[in-house]
């Protein structure tokens, strides 16, 4: 069995072993003995090291530049990656989904045989049957979310939106990015579309038509995709740029010195900076 975990900073990784370790000896009912890693920061660390004594674990140490001493390691890393690439460039996925490719390749690959088992999978191994495969779809597919009736009237519109990982079977909810809010949402209840063939690009693409005609009066144009002078920008505005050289010709011009005013009222009001007394030196 496989399991991973996203880390922001390599200095978590004591901590996120803890957890790991109290839950699988709890779920197992048998005790971590050995571990074996390579010889980077992050396992040679005292934290990591004090830990592993304090509790009995053996942590062995692979030689220093010798990867294939961690084959196992080594090959699951690899034939992660490469499924997570295959499924990003599939659907034209932006980069920034590569921890929900992740999650979705660890899924499968717990439920594909391997050869060391023989005639069953990690997750049969593991759990002691075998799991159901009838509600997989195809990552990056397009879907909708069916509204939830204290939710529903009339007006309401269907969310469109890429199907990207299953997050937790204990909660039995996959992830999805809704292309109109810009962000990763949690449902269960969705309507596939495996069978339209279209990637990323171009249902982002399609998303932001749709948000223009939705907004209808209250555009005064559609956006303009590419680059614009700064001077077409101001004048579009109604701005006047003006630039001063120096304090003393704000403090002798009425309209700086009322825009100030304005300002310090601002920051005043909003009690961004407390008045304290310069220090003596």
């Amino acid at each position: 069995m496989c399991w991973v975990y996203f880390l922001k900073f390599k200095t978590k990784v004591a901590n996120v072993f803890l957890k790991f370790k109290n839950w699988i000896e709890n779920q197992s009912g048998h005790k971590i003995q050995v571990v074996r890693s390579d010889n980077g920061t992050k396992y040679t660390s005292n934290k990591f090291a004090r830990f592993c004594h304090d509790v009995g674990i053996e942590h062995r140490y692979t030689t220093p530049y010798t990867p294939q001493q961690n084959g196992v390691s080594e090959l699951k890393n690899r034939t992660i990656m490469e499924m997570v690439r295959c499924l990003l460039f599939e659907k034209d996925l932006p980069k920034k989904f590569w921890a929900e490719a992740v999650n979705t390749v660890i899924f499968l690959l717990n439920r594909l045989p391997i050869k060391a088992l023989q005639n069953k999978i990690s997750y049969e191994a593991w759990h002691g049957y075998k799991p159901s495969l009838q509600n997989l779809k195809i990552s990056g597919c397009l879907c909708f979310t069916y509204v939830p009736q204290v939710k529903k009237d009339n007006l309401i519109e269907r969310l469109k939106l890429i199907f990207l990982s299953v997050i937790s079977m204990l909660q039995k909810a996959i992830e999805f990015f809704n292309l109109k809010q810009k962000k990763v949402i949690v449902s269960k209840d969705i309507k596939f579309i495996e069978t339209e063939k279209s990637n990323f690009k171009d249902v982002e693409r399609s998303a932001s038509k749709e948000i223009v005609q939705d907004l209808g009066d209250y555009v005064d144009e559609a956006p303009v995709r590419g680059t614009i002078l700064l001077d077409d920008i101001y004048q579009s505005c109604n701005v006047a740029v003006l630039e001063l050289a120096e304090f003393k010709e704000a403090k002798n011009n009425p309209k700086w010195i009322d825009a100030m005013k304005e300002e310090l009222r601002m920051i005043e009001k909003n009690q961004t900076w407390e008045l304290v007394d310069m220090p003596k030196h």
